[in-house]
């Protein structure tokens, strides 16, 4: 959206018609997230709040493990 404000000048009906389309495809996205969870059944929120669920990137050990490109192992704490 910047780049329209940048291009087109802010709150022209340019920008507006620009803010309209990205509208569009953050639905597009939505839409596509949750066609996805139902797939997984996953349970979906009524409200997204952008949080990070709760326990989502817990790892079993208190470090992460990361495969580098060389096939060695390091460990991040």
């Amino acid at each position: 959206m910047d780049g329209a404000g940048h291009n087109h000048g802010y709150f022209t009906p340019a920008f507006y018609k620009a803010l309209q389309k990205e509208d569009q495809y953050v639905g597009q996205i939505v839409r596509a997230l949750e066609e996805e969870a139902r797939a997984l059944r996953l349970e979906i929120p009524e409200n997204w709040d952008a949080k990070i669920p709760a326990g989502l990137f817990q790892t079993r050990n208190k470090e992460m493990c990361l495969d580098l490109p060389s096939g060695t192992k390091e460990s991040l704490k």
